[in-house]
């Protein structure tokens, strides 16, 4: 015991999924360089990256200023 299934109704949803989601993909340009990092702080809250958020970083990447704000 302690395996559980969905008995319901099938979703009509579930005949137009998609494919996988691979955010390697989408995310990571340069596999060695990369690295996900857990954000501990809030020093960066003003342009939307909170405590407890993971983000992906690039060290091949030069750092540079965003000319956007967080909204």
């Amino acid at each position: 015991m302690g395996t559980r299934i969905c008995a319901g109704f099938p979703s009509p949803a579930d005949d137009f999924l998609d494919g996988e989601l691979d955010l390697t993909r989408i995310l990571v340009k340069n596999k060695p360089a990369t690295f996900l990092w857990r954000v501990a702080g809030t020093s960066m809250r003003d342009v939307g990256i909170f405590d407890g958020d993971v983000v992906v970083v690039d060290r091949s990447v030069n750092p540079k200023t965003a000319s956007w704000s967080w909204p």
